[in-house]
């Protein structure tokens, strides 16, 4: 092989594996059963869950109380129009309480970018003007999204509401709803990982410049060797 194509191969090399990864996509749906969920619920190759009551929007540590307030589980019909929903008895069981349901995405990979596209919320048995609320963070608490629906129509078990934050955060993302998980059940959370984008102008990371310099000092090496043979 000549020195330019033994050149040329590297070069091609080195584009292959600077490429992108393909986009991994999931939808975390609540299974029926009324159980406490498996702390590796959910999880894929690309995504691990996990899953709790917090105090309120903005508190990320687990709700302190009884372990109906530790337990987030999965529910069939009742939550508007879903055929399933996570839900929580949170600190109180069916007594309103400021309580939120928090689901927190973790990137495998924690160099990639993790995107919360879309979800569901639903109302067990409370009529016209209640207030579902949204709220999705980054892993170190900056709020991304922040949203709120009110129930419209006249029948009480048939509202579901529809949520489009479609934000984004490296490593992860902590998304949580309310208040009152008891009453506000969530489902059908469609999460995206992609690799993360170097804003314009950065510049590649030193060993991307290492690599090319050995692959480069690696083929004169061979090349001289073959000179002096010949």
């Amino acid at each position: 092989m000549s020195f330019r194509r033994s050149l040329a191969v590297a070069s091609l090399g080195l584009i292959a594996a600077g490429a992108p990864l393909a986009a991994q996509s999931t939808m975390l749906i609540a299974p029926q059963s009324n159980e406490c969920l498996a702390p590796n619920f959910g999880n894929t190759s690309f995504l691990t869950f996990s899953f709790t009551t917090t105090a309120g929007f903005g508190t990320f540590t687990q709700q302190a109380g009884a372990e109906s307030s530790t337990c987030v589980r999965g529910w069939s019909t009742g939550y508007g129009t879903m055929s399933t929903a996570f839900w929580s008895n949170g600190s109180n069981l069916s007594t309103p309480s400021s309580d939120v349901l928090q689901i927190t995405a973790l990137a495998v990979d924690p160099t990639r970018t993790v995107t919360l596209a879309s979800l569901l919320t639903g109302d067990w048995n409370r009529g016209v003007g209640t207030v579902h609320s949204l709220r999705v963070y980054s892993l170190a608490g900056l709020l991304l999204f922040n949203g709120a629906q009110t129930l419209a129509g006249s029948s009480e078990a048939q509202q579901t509401l529809s949520w489009a934050p479609n934000v984004s955060a490296v490593g992860g993302l902590r998304v949580q709803w309310g208040e009152d998980p008891w009453f506000v059940g969530g489902n059908n959370l469609a999460f995206t990982v992609t690799d993360t984008q170097l804003p314009q102008g950065v510049i590649p990371e030193p060993s991307t410049y290492v690599l090319l310099a050995t692959g480069l000092a690696g083929l004169a090496v061979v090349r001289r060797r073959r000179a002096r043979a010949a």
